[in-house]
């Protein structure tokens, strides 16, 4: 197993280089400024999927086995879940900590185990080759990224491989973001009916973890299916 750990980074420069000089493995900070700086790779494209498209481009051209992402802005020991990760179980898609702070519901601690979910919070976690090829790019309408990481949960299931998260390691994630979280959900909510099909019908599978999402799944038919992601705090 080869690990390749991208770090990406919008604004958050210190905390970036902090991550990276922590870590025992190969990383790179992903910078999404536009603005060159020394020891980070610039992105084409602004934001969240600008990072992600550059970093998978650079994954595919390695021969490692898993590419680890992490945003710039957590909190917490990073390289105890990349040496985590250098354990998993080959039928392993995704593997994540858990997170505290502003995420999923279902992405935060919920004991000291390890459980099976269909996907992970695209904040931190380690993802199998297999997930990265098949996945699609982070659509250019799509600049905060949101929905990717359901993406590569539909993936993992489609492969037949486990997503897990692991309650034993926690990481922080602030509350709080620079940006328009309407807007995001607006443009995830049209990255979500870009994919259609059986995608769909697995975000709508998804939005039961939370409550706030069971009432609304009662109430909303499938074109509506972006509202679902509102309960996301």
């Amino acid at each position: 197993m080869k690990i390749i750990t991208y770090i990406l980074n919008f604004n958050k420069d210190d905390n970036a280089r902090r991550i990276s000089s922590s870590l025992s493995c190969e990383n790179y900070v992903i910078d999404s400024s536009g603005i060159a700086k020394s020891g980070f790779i610039a992105t084409d494209e602004p934001l969240y999927g600008g990072c992600l498209n550059k970093a998978i481009q650079h994954f595919l051209r390695t021969e490692a086995t898993h590419m680890f992402i992490v945003c710039s802005d957590v909190i917490g020991d990073v390289n105890s879940v990349i040496q985590k990760s250098e354990q998993l179980h080959s039928n392993i898609g995704i593997y994540a900590p858990s997170i505290e702070g502003q995420g999923w519901e279902q992405n935060k601690p919920q004991g000291m185990n390890t459980r099976h979910v269909l996907f992970a919070e695209g904040i931190i976690g380690c993802y199998h080759r297999d997930i990265i090829e098949t996945s699609l790019p982070v659509v250019k309408g799509n600049l905060y990224g949101w929905g990717t990481d359901l993406y590569m949960g539909y993936v993992c299931e489609l492969l037949g491989m486990d997503c897990v998260i692991d309650d034993s390691l926690v990481i922080y994630h602030p509350y709080g973001s620079a940006y328009s979280q309407r807007l995001a959900r607006r443009q995830m909510k049209r990255f979500i009916h870009s994919v259609g099909g059986e995608f769909a019908v697995f975000c709508d599978t998804v939005g039961v973890f939370d409550t706030y999402a069971q009432r609304l799944l009662r109430k909303l038919t499938a074109t509506d299916l972006g509202k679902i992601f509102g309960c996301y705090r």
